[in-house]
């Protein structure tokens, strides 16, 4: 909650964003199972999901998108 920092009214603003955000989320999810099958209708939702995050990251946060990985090997 860094956006929101101290300011109550700017809080409940973004609990008011994160819910309704959720909602929508789970009532397109719940249409388009009306349509496909669950599968097909998980892996849409995620995928939005995803680039819905990264889009977001990329507007209010300022991030870059790249596809290099710099992280230490597994073994």
């Amino acid at each position: 909650m860094t956006k929101a920092g101290g300011n109550t009214d700017r809080r409940a603003f973004w609990y008011v964003v994160f819910l309704s955000a959720m909602f929508m989320s789970l009532m397109f999810m719940s249409r388009g199972m009306k349509t496909m099958s669950v599968g097909i209708s998980y892996a849409i939702w995620t995928a939005v999901g995803a680039l819905s995050t990264i889009v977001a990251g990329r507007i209010l946060y300022h991030e870059g998108i790249s596809w290099n990985v710099d992280s230490a090997p597994l073994f």
